[in-house]
């Protein structure tokens, strides 16, 4: 495992910090790595590593690689920007796709924040980034708005002569945080609905600015959805105050999903605010996908908690 941090003390967003942390305890799996870099921007960047048991071994040997990947990349950059761009070292973690989100100047980001787990049957991982909407254009004296864009991945290995995603759920689970959700609900999330089939995906997720015309409020990006079928469940089915992403990768016109499924998926939600010096959860970000079908197949699930410090640092 190697950890790198470095702060710039002058530079803060409020006394705010929020950053991926591992979620530790798992029977499935085991935290593998853990490396850290705090920006020039103050924005600190975040890799975690899972590495889960198999036939072969523990996969660790896969989790030190992209860590390692991961580390030299942030050892070449000053902010987020940078280690999203960066060439450095092989880049396998990032989307394939290219289409980093857009942040109207309402937001505030606060963290990049990366976690994979190495399987047998193949690799998981979420990338992507949290803010929190203005609060000076916001107008709320009780509630904080906070948004999320996260690029989710599932890349399958060929493993006993199969190779096959059958099934993903993509999460941003913000009722598991310290604070309250307003109204038990997303305030906003996107993709939404039900979509059958391949299509360019256009998504967007907007704040609340009030009569405030001059600041931006929506968070926006683009994908190219495969031959697959998309259900949201946000606020359905016991989800209430998170936001849920169904991808069935059984349903298209091919019997096996042989390659990497690669999608981006974002929500806005209402939190109580912050008290001064306050330390806890701001909710959880995970993607669990089933490889290989149900009878010859295996779950790989990674999560990233989502951690805030206001106390001074």
């Amino acid at each position: 495992m190697k950890q790198l941090i470095k702060r710039v003390p002058e530079i803060n967003k409020g006394d705010l910090m929020l950053y991926g942390s591992p979620k530790f305890g798992q029977e499935e799996k085991y935290v593998g790595a853990f490396v850290m870099k705090i920006g020039r921007d103050g924005v600190p960047i975040v890799t975690i590593g899972y590495g889960k048991p198999g036939e072969d071994g523990d996969n660790s040997a896969k989790v030190k690689e992209n860590a390692e990947e991961a580390f030299t990349r942030m050892d070449s950059s000053e902010t987020v920007q940078d280690y999203t761009t960066s060439t450095e070292g092989s880049v396998s973690l990032q989307s394939s796709s290219g289409n980093e989100p857009t942040f109207d100047n309402g937001w505030n980001t606060y963290s990049n924040t990366e976690a994979f787990t190495e399987g047998d049957n193949g690799q998981v991982s979420i990338t992507g980034q949290h803010a929190r909407f203005d609060k000076s254009a916001d107008g709320s004296d009780s509630w904080d708005q906070w948004g999320a864009s996260f690029n989710y991945r599932s890349t399958p290995y060929e493993n006993l002569g199969r190779k096959r995603v059958s099934d993903t759920t993509f999460r941003q689970d913000w009722s598991e945080g310290f604070m309250d959700v307003k109204n038990d609900s997303i305030y906003d999330s996107s993709p939404s609905g039900r979509k059958v089939g391949e299509q360019t995906i256009g998504a967007e997720v907007s704040a609340s600015a009030g009569t405030d015309t001059s600041v931006g409020t929506a968070i926006s990006w683009s994908y190219t959805q495969p031959d697959v079928t998309r259900t949201e469940r946000s606020d359905q089915n016991g989800n209430d105050g998170d936001a849920v992403w169904n991808f069935d990768c059984s349903s298209g016109s091919t019997s096996a999903y042989d390659t990497t499924l690669d999608v981006t998926c974002g929500s806005v939600v209402y939190l109580d605010q912050i008290d001064n010096c306050t330390a806890a959860s701001a909710g959880e970000i995970s993607n669990r996908t089933l490889f290989n079908g149900s009878t010859f197949g295996s779950n790989i699930s990674c999560e990233a908690n989502m951690d805030f410090n206001t106390c001074p640092l």
